[in-house]
C-alpha cells in the first residue's frame, strides 16, 4: 500500500517537474519583441536621405519666436545683386530694431536648385521671402500659398509673368523692378556710335529679362527710324499709294545670343566684326563674367554700353543704370509694411518702377585707355570694384 502511494507521489512530482521544465524551455520566445524594436530604430535613417538629385543644405530650424525670419534667394553672385541684398538687410534690420534673422542662398542661375530651395522655404516657418532676380521671383510667386514674396532686381514683373498688373499685383508677390530707361540707353548708344553702324546686342540665350530689355529698346529705335521711306520709289508714286516704309531692324540692332556653355569672347569678337558699338542688357550670366568684357573692350577699343552701373565698373565704357542700393531699400520698405501692418497685403503693394530715376555713367579708367569720354554721363567710382573672375574658356 505504502509503495503504491509512494509510486503515485513520485509520479506526481515527475509530472509537475516536467510542466515546470516546459515553461522554462518556452521562456526565450518572450524576447522576440526586443528584436522588433531593433528593426524599428533603423527606419529613421532612410527618411533623412536627401530627396533632391543635387546637394541642398537643410533649412535652419526656426525656434526664436521673437524674431522675424526672412529667407533670401539670390539668382547669381555679382555686385548689383550683392549691393541690393546688403542694403535690404541693413534697412530692414534697422526698421525692426535688429529683431530679424536672414537665411541667404545663391542658386547661380540654376532653376532646379532654385525650385528645390524655394520648396524648403515655402514649407518652413518663414515670415517673408526676398528674391533677388527675375527667375527666383517668378518661381517663388508660383510656389507661394500665402508666404509674402518681395522681389528686387527684377526687370519687369508684368512682362515676366509674376504679377497680373504692376499697379495691382494680386497674388503673393510684389517688389522693385530694375528696368532702366531704354530711351536714355539709345541716346547714349547714338552718342558713341559716331559712324552710325549697326549696334550689336549681346545677351544670354533664352533669358526673358534680357530679351524684354532688347524688345523695349527696339521700340525706341523703330519709333525713330521706322518712319523713314524712300521718296524716290517711283512705283508707289505712280500707283498713287503711300511709299512703302523701308525698314529692317537689323540695320540698326542685331542680337547675339550666348549660351551658358558658349565662349563669350568668341561671341563678342563676332559681334565686333559685324557691328559698331555693343550693348549689354542687365544680364545675370554676363554680369558674372565682366573680366571677359573688360579685356575685350580694352583690346579692341569697341565702345561698350551696359544697362547696369556695376557691369560698367566691371568692364564697359558707359552705362545707363538704376540705383541698386535703392532696389534693396525699396524692398525693405515693402517688407516692413507687410510684416508689421496686419492689414497690409503684398498683393496690394504696387511694384516700384525705377526707370524714371535712371542715371547715365561712364568708366573713367576705360575712357582714359580708349580716349573716349562720354560727356553726357557722370564718371563712376571704380576704386571699390570687386573683380569678377571667370574661367579662361569663357
Amino acid at each position: 500500500m505504502y509503495k503504491r502511494l509512494l509510486a503515485l507521489l513520485l509520479s506526481g512530482i515527475m509530472v509537475l517537474g516536467t510542466a515546470c521544465a516546459s515553461k522554462e524551455e518556452t521562456a526565450p520566445p518572450e524576447e522576440e519583441p526586443a528584436e522588433e524594436e531593433i528593426v524599428e530604430t533603423a527606419e529613421p535613417e532612410e527618411s533623412t536621405e536627401n530627396a533632391w538629385e543635387y546637394p541642398v543644405e537643410p533649412v535652419v530650424e526656426l525656434q526664436d519666436e521673437m524674431l522675424y525670419h526672412i529667407g533670401i534667394v539670390e539668382q547669381a553672385d555679382h555686385p548689383a545683386i550683392r549691393h541690393a541684398v546688403e542694403s535690404f538687410r541693413s534697412e530692414l534690420s534697422t526698421r525692426l530694431d535688429g529683431n530679424v534673422s536672414f537665411e541667404v542662398r545663391c542658386v547661380d542661375n540654376d532653376e532646379d536648385a532654385c525650385a528645390a530651395i524655394m520648396t524648403q522655404f515655402m514649407t518652413g516657418n518663414w515670415d517673408l521671402i526676398l528674391t533677388a532676380g527675375t527667375m527666383p521671383t517668378r518661381i517663388a510667386a508660383q510656389a507661394s500659398t500665402g508666404t509674402p514674396v518681395v522681389g528686387i532686381c527684377v526687370t519687369d514683373f508684368l512682362a515676366a509673368g509674376i504679377v497680373k498688373s504692376n499697379s495691382e499685383p494680386g497674388g503673393y508677390a510684389s517688389g522693385s523692378c530694375c528696368m532702366v530707361s531704354m530711351k536714355d540707353v539709345w541716346e547714349m548708344i547714338k552718342y558713341v556710335n559716331t559712324s552710325d553702324e549697326t549696334v550689336g546686342v549681346v545677351l544670354t540665350e533664352g533669358d526673358t529679362a534680357s530679351l524684354y530689355q532688347y524688345e523695349v529698346l527696339r521700340l525706341y529705335v523703330e519709333e525713330e527710324k521706322g518712319g523713314w521711306y524712300d521718296i524716290n520709289d517711283k512705283k508707289d508714286a505712280e500707283d498713287g499709294e503711300e511709299p512703302e516704309v523701308q525698314f529692317d531692324i537689323e540695320d540698326y540692332l542685331k542680337v547675339y545670343p550666348v549660351g551658358e556653355n558658349d565662349n563669350l569672347r568668341a561671341v563678342l569678337d563676332q559681334a565686333d566684326a559685324e557691328c559698331g558699338p555693343i550693348f549689354f542688357p542687365a544680364d545675370n550670366w554676363i554680369a558674372c563674367r565682366m573680366d571677359v568684357v573688360r579685356n575685350f573692350t580694352l583690346e579692341t577699343g569697341t565702345p561698350t554700353i551696359a544697362a547696369d552701373a556695376n557691369m560698367c565698373i566691371g568692364g564697359t565704357l558707359g552705362c545707363v543704370s538704376v540705383d541698386y542700393y535703392r532696389q534693396g531699400t525699396n524692398g525693405a520698405e515693402m517688407a516692413y509694411e507687410v510684416l508689421t501692418d496686419p492689414e497690409a497685403e503684398i498683393g496690394k503693394e504696387s511694384v516700384y518702377e525705377m526707370s524714371y530715376s535712371s542715371y547715365s555713367g561712364y568708366n573713367p579708367d576705360i575712357a582714359a585707355e580708349l580716349n573716349n569720354y562720354i560727356w553726357i554721363a557722370n564718371a563712376l567710382d571704380t576704386s571699390v570694384q570687386e573683380t569678377e573672375e571667370s574661367g579662361a574658356d569663357q
